[in-house]
């Protein structure tokens, strides 16, 4: 390349820079000025990604042949890890500060600290003087993948756009991941050459699978993604020798890469800025996209009104209602008025006889007689009026009513009592109006009666009219009514679409800039278009961005060391009270001393009743203590620890679903006997519905279905692919015949046959539970052991199982081993602890790290018990109890063999000793000690009290014997009628509450949920195959809906039996203080904590996939490639959560409901029994202080009394 072309090459970066910085886009403006400083430096850059625990970090120091990048059994690269040939320096970039600049020789294992803080640090660049390296070729490491989310960081954080070949390296057992091939598909996008590695392919087992049957399986699945790669290599870095090992190979490519690295380059760099330039529109476009879809929103709705005329013209013609209302009905009227005739031929007649009769010449009868002549004028007028009546009403009547009703209607004016009125709407007018109107001399000829017909006629129309126009006056006032609504909503309505033009203009705005700049960046990154001055100012800040480094500085950055680990509970929390706490054996004395005491005295029956029963508690101590943990987590080998002997068969196989009870031995069951209790038929039935989806259904009873499966072992995999499952039916189908006669029985065997039910499948998949009745020192504390199924049992009621053993055990011991993550399982069960943690009264939960004999370096060992207590934080499980320990070790240690290979000298069980035994001496049996003590307390109040009325006077005595009644009579009244209905309410509102934020978390869990069910391993091809995946996806997403609802709505039982024990602690203190103030002083017996069962809670969502809302849903789905690549499944999965959420909260409102009533039926239950014993306790009280009136009394025996529950107390 000529200096012309090289300078010429720079121009469009630094161009592209220049306009990413005037567009605010700083992001990509500084991945624009990477590219230019790559181009200047032709630096070639190899990028290392994939998952964690892959062995990625080991691969890159095998090639570099030095141990530069931790690597641990935990996920270590935390931030980018760049190194290449240089000066030799240590380069770390900060989240929020400068960077610094270390000069070697720099200190490896601070470094290494480095690549761990992901927070503080976010690059880390070393140059070595002495490496194996070229000139321009960096490796860069990235951060381990465990998730979308750490895949979708790398994607946005790291330096990908500089990388000009990625080689992804995947574990042996995790290379079908969605997260390794939906992290792949998108780097194939930005045109990033590709190449994969299998490692650690010594896990492979041929016996299980050929070597060449797992390779076709990568290349399906890669196919099935449309995954082009430039090469897949299987490696092993532990077995160099290995046959199927292509590490040199692999290292024979990056050879030929670097040979190769002018070209691929200018690739990368061609690539890379047409990519920055696609992320930026479509970030832009992401950007834009709220404010885009609201102006599209509000400029569709004004689209669908385009008809309409606009809100100043209906304000215009708004206004002019009631008017053209009322001019309508003038021309209804005036229509209905013109059009009708009132005076026929016959009513002329009438008229033309009744103007005869009122001529002043007019006579009647041969003798004119004045009344005949007055009695035939009004005959006339009666005749003319009546049939002139009857025309109105016929002519103008009924059609001025339906001018009025049509008239309101045609205006919507539908008020009832109106259009009522109208309805009846009646003309009357006076005869009188008749006679007026005749006109005086007019005479009684045939014009003047038509005249007179024609006056007539206008004079009742002109009535008639006037009537109608008055009778619309209520409509007018309606319409004015509605027109003043209307103005005012017109007036809303006019603002908006003044702000139609101001939409239209954003909209167009947004359009046109996004138009401009994606033509602005395409031109200049082809040249066409160039920013003068760009190139000088895309230097002058590399220039600066180098001048920003802190050069020749001590390595003294501060960074998190693994060994600054905060210190566990046990040892921060639990640490001696200063003050002497009472031993049990002193607190059984001291309540013995107080009982013996109070014997001879009246007034203590009940009192001495609840010394004996905290007697007999501190003597009966038992203690129940949960042992949870994944099957392979060591569970078993940690229980032979704590007992001291290998008492479990321990088994590299799942010890299947069984509950094993290590109790104290006993007069009936002594040392090393053994009861095991087999299931129930129909519970081993429902153990295999669940292992078969429900096909063992199809088979009358178990008989059927075993013979079904001895004819043909190979049916099994067709009704269960699931190598758990499988195994649990193998086991069924072989041990059948030997345990059928045994279902539901308990039998009674001894230590050898207790091990063989324990570690053989055949036997252990037919058993509930197990008790082993064992003396040892852990027992003989009271301790019962229970090593419960692992976290990912088989069995499905095991969850309701968990859940009682986490909430009425005494402690819980969660077992994780070493090297591995929390499975999906213990993080299910996690999550569960770390929603009731703080509902219980104490901290009873420890957390163990087993297998701390494997850690090479305390560091290491260190650097596990972090990770794992940052895991347990992200549960909700802040501070724990948590202790590395070799199960195995301690063993050895009760053995007494000297060989301690562990890096900490112990194998940890005597540090977990110490502070499980100083929870139980110290926490659980003093909770019994303080009850037991404030009834002590209790004894000597009440013989103060005797004492003091017995020393009173006579005739103080005597005023005290009314008093002591009346404050009886009245406490014992208070107590009865008690108002509980505050507290009732409290816990109604407790209830809803905690189920209202059930329905938020789920919402917010649902994205995980969907995944879990919606993901390549389990949606495969197109068509029928697809269409049943998806099918079984949404059923196994309704089934983890349904556990989590029952799993939030279980944790909401303990948090509510809590409260209604906190709530009638509170009413009884308020009772016991209303009571003292306002009537005397008293003390009522002490409330203790009462267990409530928990109610059977009802998670089932009535939907499937037959629902339309569902199948619209699933009906989203095109092929595998548009649903996970095109990001599809987010469309269906707000479908879905839209489907779902209204059979979510109608389980959620049923629940709410059912809690409500049962624990308000318990605190009802709990409150009445509290209520009758405080009325005991009340009424012997004051039968006491009565009884000390008396003068038989020994005042001296009191004291004495007194003085011994005092010493007691001590």
């Amino acid at each position: 390349m000529t200096t012309d072309q090289y300078q010429d090459s720079l121009h469009p970066l630094a161009s592209l820079y220049k306009q990413f910085t005037m567009y605010d886009a700083h992001e990509s403006a500084k991945k624009a000025l990477d590219l230019l400083e790559k181009q200047q430096n032709q630096e070639l850059v190899i990028g290392f990604a994939g998952h964690f625990s892959a062995g990625k970090s080991t691969m890159i120091n095998t090639l570099l042949k030095e141990e530069l990048l931790p690597s641990s059994p935990i996920p270590t690269s935390a931030n980018l890890v760049k190194i290449k040939k240089g000066e030799g320096y240590a380069r770390v970039y900060f989240s929020e500060d400068d960077p610094i600049e270390y000069p070697e020789p720099y200190n490896i294992d601070r470094i290494q600290q480095f690549c761990k803080d992901g927070d503080a640090i976010k690059e880390l660049e070393l140059t070595k003087k002495d490496t194996h390296l070229v000139e321009n070729v960096t490796i860069l490491d990235t951060p381990g993948i465990d998730s979308s989310n750490d895949a979708d960081r790398i994607m946005t954080e790291s330096a990908l756009h500089i990388v000009d070949v990625l080689f992804y390296v995947m574990d042996y057992n995790h290379v079908q991941s969605e997260v390794n091939l939906a992290f792949l598909s998108e780097m194939q996008k930005k045109d990033k050459p590709l190449y994969i590695i299998v490692n650690q392919i010594d896990k492979h087992d041929e016996s299980e699978l050929p070597f060449s049957s797992f390779k076709q399986s990568v290349y399906d699945a890669l196919n099935n993604w449309s995954i082009e790669t430039k090469g897949i290599y299987f490696t092993t870095l532990t077995d160099p020798e290995l046959q199927h090992n292509q590490f040199q190979q692999m290292k024979s490519t990056l050879e030929q890469l670097i040979d190769q690295k002018n070209f691929i380059i200018k690739e990368t760099i061609t690539n890379s800025s047409k990519t920055l330039i696609t992320d930026y529109i479509t970030q832009l476009k992401e950007d834009n996209k709220d404010v885009q879809e609201d102006l599209e929103k509000k400029l569709a709705s004004f689209q669908k009104d385009e008809g309409e005329p606009s809100s100043q013209q209906q304000m215009i013609e708004t206004k002019a209602i009631p008017e053209n209302a009322e001019d309508d009905l003038r021309q209804r009227v005036d229509h209905s008025l013109r059009n009708a005739t009132l005076m026929p031929y016959e009513v002329r007649e009438k008229a033309r006889s009744f103007i005869e009769s009122q001529q002043s010449n007019f006579k009647v009868g041969f003798f004119f007689t004045k009344s005949k002549t007055e009695e035939a004028r009004k005959e006339r007028l009666d005749s003319f009026y009546e049939a002139i009546s009857e025309q109105a009403k016929a002519k103008l009547e009924w059609p001025v009513r339906k001018a009025l009703v049509e008239t309101a209607k045609s205006y919507h004016v539908f008020d009832e009592t109106t259009l009522q009125k109208f309805e009846n709407f009646t003309i009357t007018f006076a005869p009188d109006l008749l006679k007026d109107t005749i006109q005086k001399g007019a005479g009684s000829g045939g014009d003047y009666v038509l005249q007179y017909s024609e006056d007539v006629s206008r004079e009742i129309k002109r009535l008639v009219k006037d009537e109608a126009l008055k009778s619309w006056g209520e409509a007018s006032h309606f319409l004015e009514s509605e027109k003043e609504d209307k103005l005012e909503q017109l007036k809303a309505k006019q603002e908006s679409e003044n702000q139609y033009l101001s939409y239209k203009q954003k909209l167009e705005s947004l359009h046109k800039d996004l138009t401009e700049r994606k033509e602005s960046l395409i031109n200049i990154r082809s040249g066409d278009l160039d920013i003068d001055g760009a190139l000088d100012d895309a230097t002058s800040t590399l220039f600066a961005r180098e001048q920003r480094v802190r050069r020749n500085a001590e390595l003294d950055v501060k960074v998190p060391q693994s060994n600054d680990k905060p210190q566990p509970r046990n040892e921060k929390n639990l640490k001696p009270q200063k003050k002497k706490e009472v031993t049990i054996e002193e607190a059984i004395e001291r309540l013995d001393e107080t009982h013996s005491a109070l014997e001879p005295l009246q007034g203590f029956g009940s009192l001495q009743q609840d010394l004996l029963e905290k007697k007999s508690r501190l003597q009966s101590r038992h203690y129940t203590i949960a042992l949870f943990g994944a099957f392979s987590a060591g569970k078993s080998s940690f229980a032979n620890a704590l007992l001291g002997e290998a008492v479990l068969p321990v088994s590299p196989n799942p010890t299947t679903a069984t509950i094993n009870k290590i109790l104290p031995a006993s007069d009936e069951y002594p040392h090393g006997s053994v009861r095991v209790k087999v299931k129930q038929s129909e519970d081993l039935k429902a153990d295999l519905a669940y292992a078969t989806d429900h096909y063992s259904e199809n088979f009358e009873n178990i008989d059927q279905l075993v013979e079904w499966i001895k004819e043909d072992n190979t049916r099994i995999s067709t009704i269960t692919p699931d190598q758990k499952r499988w195994s649990f039916l193998q086991a069924v189908t072989n041990g059948y015949s030997y345990i059928r006669k045994h279902l539901g029985g308990t039998l009674e065997v001894g230590l050898e046959e207790f091990k063989e039910f324990v570690s053989n499948e055949e036997r252990s998949c037919f058993i509930e539970w197990m008790e082993l009745y064992y003396d040892c020192a852990l027992t003989r504390e009271g301790i019962t052991l229970v090593d419960t199924p692992g976290a990912d049992s088989v069995n499905a009621r095991h969850t309701e199982t968990s859940f009682e053993y986490i909430k009425e055990a005494d402690a819980i011991l969660f077992v994780t081993y070493y090297n591995h993550a929390f499975s999906g399982a213990d993080r299910d069960f996690l999550l569960q602890l770390g929603r009731v943690k703080d509902a219980f009264s104490m901290d009873k939960m420890f957390f163990v790290v087993n297998a701390s004999d494997l850690a090479k370096t305390k560091e290491e060992l260190d650097l596990v018990t972090n990770y794992v207590e940052d895991q347990l934080l992200q549960y909700g499980i802040r501070s724990p109890r948590l202790f590395p320990v070799s199960s195995k070790m301690a063993l050895e240690e009760r053995a007494g063999k000297s060989e301690i290979t562990s890096v900490t000298g112990t194998s940890g069980i005597m540090e977990f000793e110490q502070s499980f035994h100083s929870f139980i001496q110290q926490e659980l049996v003093q909770l019994l000690i303080h009850a037991a003590f404030h009834d002590l307390e209790r004894a000597k109040n009440t013989i103060e009290h005797y004492i003091h009325s017995a020393s009173l006077d006579q005739k103080q005595k005597e005023k005290k014997k009314i008093e002591y009644q009346t404050e009886k009579n009245e406490i014992v009244s208070r107590i009865e009628s008690s108002d509980k209905a505050r507290y009732e309410q409290a816990i109604e509102n407790k209830v809803t509450k905690q189920t209202y934020y059930v329905q938020e978390r789920l919402s917010l869990a649902f994205s995980d949920l969907f995944k879990q069910s919606f993901n390549p391993a389990v949606i495969k091809g197109n068509g029928k195959e697809a269409k049943e995946a998806l099918q079984k996806s949404f059923n196994h997403l309704k089934e983890m809906i349904e556990h989590e609802l029952l799993q939030e709505l279980r944790a909401v039982t303990i948090r509510i039996e809590t409260f209604t024990n906190e709530t009638a602690k509170e009413w009884k203190q308020d009772l016991e203080e209303k009571c003292s103030r306002e009537v005397a002083p008293i003390s009522l017996p002490y409330y203790e904590d009462k267990k409530i069962l928990t109610p059977e809670i009802q998670p089932h969502l009535s939907i499937s996939i037959k629902d339309k809302a569902i199948e619209q849903a699933l009906g989203l789905f095109k092929n595998t490639k548009a649903f996970f690549e095109h990001n599809e499944k987010e469309k269906m999965k707000e479908a879905l959560l839209e489907g779902l959420l209204p059979q979510v909260e109608s389980v959620i409102k049923a629940n709410d409901d059912l809690l409500i009533r049962y624990y308000l039926a318990e605190w009802n239950k709990v409150t009445e029994e509290y209520q009758d014993k405080s009325k005991r306790s009340v009424e012997e009280y004051y039968n006491g202080l009565l009884g000390s009136l008396e003068e038989r009394v020994d005042l001296d025996a009191l004291k004495n009394t007194k003085q011994q529950i005092e010493h007691s107390i001590r």
